[in-house]
C-alpha cells in the first residue's frame, strides 16, 4: 500500500464518519513509531481507534500483528489508564470496507471473511446501536413425511420473510435404529440450517 493511497483511504472514512454526525480525529503521521492508530473517534465515553489500510489490486489480504501494532499499544496503554478504548483493522479492499476488532489475541487478520464487519455495521456500533448477532443454527423436524413437509413449509414462508436464508437435509430413518437395516418409508428427518441474509 503506497502512502497517497493510505492517506485517501484514511480521509474517505473521516468523510463518511463526518457524514453520519461523528467527530473523528485525524492523526497526523500516525504510524510512524507512534503507539497512535490513523483515526480516533471519540464517543459516548469510549475511544474508538481505527488503523486504515487500502488494497486495490487483490480479492483478499491477509495482515499480521505488524500491520496494527501500533493499534494495539495504543490499546494497551488506554486500558492500563483505565480509559473505555477499542480498536478497528480498517481496510478498503478496492471499493469495500471491511472492519476487523483488535485484541490483545489478535495475530493475523484475513479479509475479506466471516469475522469480519462492514461499513453499515461498524456505523451501528459507533452509533451506540446494538450490533445484529449473526444467525447460524439447525433445526430438526423428524416424524411422518406428510407432517414433515407440511411443517417445512410453514416454517421455511415465515423465516424468508424475516430475511433468513433456509438450507435443508433430508436424511433416511430406519425402523431399527441398532440394525440399520429396513428404512422407514413414512418417516423422515430433516434438518434445516438457518442464516441471515
Amino acid at each position: 500500500m503506497s502512502y497517497e493511497t493510505g492517506e485517501s483511504a484514511e480521509r474517505e472514512l473521516v468523510e463518511i464518519f463526518e457524514r453520519h454526525k461523528l467527530t473523528p480525529i485525524k492523526v497526523p503521521l500516525s504510524g510512524r513509531s507512534q503507539p497512535l492508530p490513523d483515526i480516533i473517534v471519540p464517543r459516548k465515553g469510549v475511544l474508538y481507534g481505527f488503523e486504515v489500510k487500502a488494497i486495490r489490486n487483490k480479492e483478499s489480504v491477509n495482515f499480521s500483528g505488524k500491520s496494527f501494532d501500533n493499534l494495539l499499544d495504543w490499546l494497551i496503554i488506554l486500558r492500563r489508564e483505565g480509559i473505555p478504548a477499542k480498536g478497528y483493522l480498517a481496510v478498503k479492499l478496492r471499493e469495500t470496507w471491511y472492519f476487523a476488532e483488535i485484541d490483545r489475541r489478535t495475530r493475523e487478520i484475513k479479509i475479506p471473511s466471516d469475522e469480519m464487519i462492514g461499513l453499515d455495521e461498524i456505523l451501528r456500533i459507533l452509533k451506540g446501536r446494538k450490533r445484529r448477532k449473526k444467525v447460524d443454527c439447525t433445526v430438526r423436524i423428524m416424524g411422518s413425511k406428510e407432517d414433515a413437509y407440511k411443517l417445512l413449509r410453514i416454517i421455511r414462508e415465515c423465516l424468508e420473510k424475516k430475511g433468513y436464508i433456509v438450507k435443508t437435509t433430508e436424511l433416511e430413518v430406519y425402523k431399527d435404529k441398532k440394525t440399520r437395516e429396513e428404512i422407514d418409508r413414512k418417516r423422515t428427518r430433516i434438518y434445516i440450517n438457518l442464516r441471515k441474509k
